[in-house]
């Protein structure tokens, strides 16, 4: 069993290292009070951390015995190493239980939150290096070499607005709001989410380039002219401002 206790993280938005001890039970900065800037500072961390995969990550909120909210960023490494845990879900209870996505920026200026913020640790380079540190101890998932080194998306926020527009086509049913056994009990809207995942950690391509992303949403089958619409509209950036609203109301940090 991992001693929480000795667990050493580190800040990147106030650059201030500090033992769990000091934050009770939390990996929360003592300094600035955030948690969501809050990552291993070695080895001990790392482990003990594992269980950021649901309780911080994700923030699962449970709602009405069957339905859960998913709180979560596509650039988020611990999402990404997480998402079997959802597969299993949706293994076990299928149709039964409902799984409501709603994105927020993590990294919704990766410069200001990568590069300037963790300068003294290699800006990009010592993140890739950070993450692929994280990704050997997940063996269900694999890493590009290229990620955040060579590739490094500017923002998660534009594919959560896509993501965000082809939820409301689900919504409209537009697009097919059912499980499919051919894409492993997700939906077609998960199944998109997850191949923009894959996209960035396994392949290595830039999500923060509009092109890049309407291929793998064409390439996951989505109606690529309705969610077009959506974003012209407006419709889907509003979706992306309420699903921020939400984590202020359920103080998601």
């Amino acid at each position: 069993m991992v001693n929480l206790m000795s667990a050493n993280y580190v800040c990147a938005d106030c650059d201030y290292q500090f033992a769990l001890s000091e934050a009770g039970d939390d990996p929360r900065c003592p300094k600035c009070t955030r948690t969501e800037a809050v990552e291993p500072a070695d080895d001990s961390a790392l482990q003990s951390d594992i269980w950021r995969q649901w309780l911080f990550v994700f923030a699962l909120l449970f709602v009405a015995g069957i339905a859960y909210v998913v709180f979560e960023c596509v650039l988020c490494v611990w999402a990404y190493v997480a998402e079997v845990r959802l597969d299993e879900v949706r293994r076990e209870f299928g149709a039964s239980v409902e799984l409501d996505y709603r994105f927020i920026p993590i990294f919704g200026a990766t410069h200001h939150r990568i590069a300037e913020g963790r300068k003294d640790r290699g800006g990009y380079a010592g993140f890739g290096k950070h993450v692929r540190k994280v990704a050997e101890g997940f063996p269900h998932v694999s890493m590009s070499e290229r990620v955040w080194t060579k590739v490094a998306p500017t923002t998660s926020s534009l594919a959560h607005e896509m993501l965000c527009a082809t939820r409301l086509l689900v919504s409209e049913g537009v697009v097919d709001s059912a499980r499919r056994d051919d894409l492993d009990g997700r939906t077609v809207f998960e199944e998109a989410a997850w191949q923009v995942r894959l996209a960035f950690f396994e392949h290595a391509r830039d999500i923060s380039d509009r092109e890049v992303l309407l291929d793998i949403l064409d390439q996951a089958g989505l109606p690529l002219a309705a969610i077009e619409a959506k974003l012209k509209s407006g419709e889907a950036m509003a979706e992306v401002c309420r699903d921020i609203e939400l984590r202020d109301e359920q103080k998601i940090e």
